[in-house]
């Protein structure tokens, strides 16, 4: 899987609620109060990305996102354990997302849609990996040095965070850490 292009692409993200975002904001603020990091670009919104599109084609994959989420009930998710990369100067803290049935026929259904109308930057979505970034020094001011990195691994090495939560939102992103710039469409789901 090729990395994406922050330049030529947008996100297709899913905002999770209840437990599954309190526990990762939980997480976050563990990292902060034991690890003594201030950075906050270091900890990123909470979301789960399901798809990546082509920038000039954000109209389009929004009509399909649409259309197909009003045809779905509330996605369920479930946290399952985490991972720690560290590719190149790259590192990053993910918890990992179990394929519930729910998640994996929507996630599935919008990126055929998408591949279909040539939308999607993703060429194989088989290896597409669910996960919620919990931490990550791709927009930060500083690396997080090797030595924090392994104590925050160590730290979250034997912490178990099984919970379950629906989505609560299906969001477009432009690859921006300002707040005010960063959402391009919104669907809310309802009760």
């Amino acid at each position: 899987m090729k990395s994406a292009s922050l330049v030529n692409e947008n996100f297709v993200v899913l905002i999770p609620g209840g437990s599954v975002l309190s526990a990762s904001m939980k997480l976050q603020e563990l990292i902060k109060s034991n690890i003594n990091i201030k950075d906050e670009r270091l900890f990123p919104e909470i979301h789960i990305t399901i798809d990546r599109i082509k920038k000039e084609r954000t109209k389009e994959a929004i009509e399909i996102i649409e259309k197909i989420t009003n045809e779905f009930p509330k996605i369920s998710i479930a946290l399952n354990d985490f991972s720690c990369y560290h590719l190149s100067q790259d590192k990053f803290l993910v918890l990992n997302i179990n394929k519930t049935n729910s998640l994996s026929k929507y996630a599935k259904k919008i990126h055929q849609e998408l591949y279909m109308k040539n939308i999607t930057t993703i060429n194989n979505y088989d290896e597409w990996n669910f996960h919620i970034t919990i931490l990550s020094n791709l927009f930060s001011r500083r690396s997080i040095s090797d030595e924090e990195f392994n104590d925050i691994c160590k730290l979250f090495s034997d912490l178990a965070s099984p919970c379950v939560a629906d989505i609560d939102r299906v969001d477009i992103w432009k690859p921006t850490l300002k707040p005010d710039k960063k959402l391009i469409y919104s669907y809310l789901w309802e009760e």
